[in-house]
């Protein structure tokens, strides 16, 4: 079983070379996943001195990593076990239906002291083993330069000996599994990260952050018309109107992208796109002090196949064209109030 490699079958065949001055008696494998050795699911079993392979009467559990390890045993004793192997049992995911990834490490918001620091994220296929994914990480919010694009995979990991990032410099990255040459699935959210490598960085009380949740604003009014509107609802040109204040039955909008752009709000392409929104339909991201304008595309960025047709209710000051907020914020900041409603008629 080569080093790293995916095995196509659930009771791979174990090979190995024996270069002893003295015969054993027999030899020792263990095969355990993610390396523990020690859990109740490794796998253990012996081979004959002149075997030098061994395959398991057991099928290993499916879309798993495992590490195994051998060494010679004599009169009851073991010797020292070889170097480490992983490998990944399957099956392979095809290019259909890939998921976006969630990044684990570095964490949104967080300082990192390493100028090449391990990218660690997961991967929510549990029926199939995706085999490459795609990283990206860029000073620039919408990955116009990059500091690094590598491929790893099976491994959701990615670590690097090259020291690729800037000290006192914003970053962001993102994955994506990726299939064949021409396939990849969606990107995950984006995280930022912070680095001070030297510990000489000017000192701040921690990253702006600019935060909201978008939801589905609705009006529920039954029966004849009252001089005084249900809760929930406004008298707007001449009907009834959601108020744009959420009520506690009205869902969240998840698999949005909202707009972000330094500066007051000008050109309606301007910016850079975050999310999408999560299953609370809230949306997050890390920035730099500044004036930041906000704001969602109705009918844009992938936006209307999820909305359909309607309108803005929150914030305040316009139905059709993009509401938007224009906010100044500093070190320490957080700006989570930016919120979104959408009526959908």
């Amino acid at each position: 079983m080569p080093d790293s490699s995916v095995s196509d079958s659930l009771r791979p065949t174990f090979e190995w070379l024996y270069g002893g001055d003295c015969p054993p008696d027999e030899f020792r494998v263990e095969v355990a996943p993610d390396a523990d050795f020690s859990s109740p699911a490794a796998v253990v079993g012996t081979a004959s001195a002149d075997a030098l392979s061994w395959t398991p009467d057991a099928d290993l559990s499916p879309v798993t990593h495992y590490a195994w390890r051998v060494a010679a045993g004599s009169a009851s004793v073991i010797g020292p076990f070889s170097v480490l192997q992983e490998f990944w049992t399957g099956p392979l995911c095809g290019g259909a239906e890939m998921q976006p990834p969630q990044l684990i490490s570095p964490a949104d918001g967080s300082y990192v002291p390493d100028p090449s620091p391990l990218l660690d994220f997961d991967y929510p296929e549990t029926a199939c083993l995706q085999e490459w994914f795609s990283i990206d990480v860029s000073p620039d919010p919408d990955f116009a330069t990059e500091a690094l694009h590598a491929t790893v995979g099976p491994s959701t990991e990615y670590d690097s000996d090259l020291a690729y990032l800037t000290d006192c410099t914003l970053y962001y990255w993102r994955a994506k599994a990726v299939y064949a040459e021409d396939m990849s699935g969606p990107y995950s959210a984006v995280s930022a990260f912070f680095t001070d490598i030297t510990g000489g960085c000017a000192p701040h009380t921690g990253l702006p952050r600019i935060a909201g949740v978008i939801w589905a604003d609705s009006c529920q009014a039954a029966g004849s018309p009252s001089p005084v509107p249900p809760a929930g609802c406004v008298w707007q040109e001449g009907g009834l109107a959601p108020d744009g204040v959420r009520q506690d039955a009205e869902p969240a909008i998840p698999g949005l992208l909202v707009r972000i752009a330094p500066g007051v709000c000008t050109s309606p392409d301007m910016g850079w796109t975050t999310g999408p929104t999560n299953e609370e339909g809230r949306y997050s991201q890390v920035v730099l002090p500044g004036t930041y304008c906000v704001w969602v595309f109705h009918d844009r960025d992938g936006n209307q196949a999820i909305l359909g047709v309607g309108r803005w209710t929150h914030p305040p000051g316009g139905y059709d064209a993009p509401v938007r907020y224009e906010i100044e914020i500093d070190w320490g900041e957080e700006r989570t109030d930016l919120d979104f409603a959408w009526w959908n008629r």
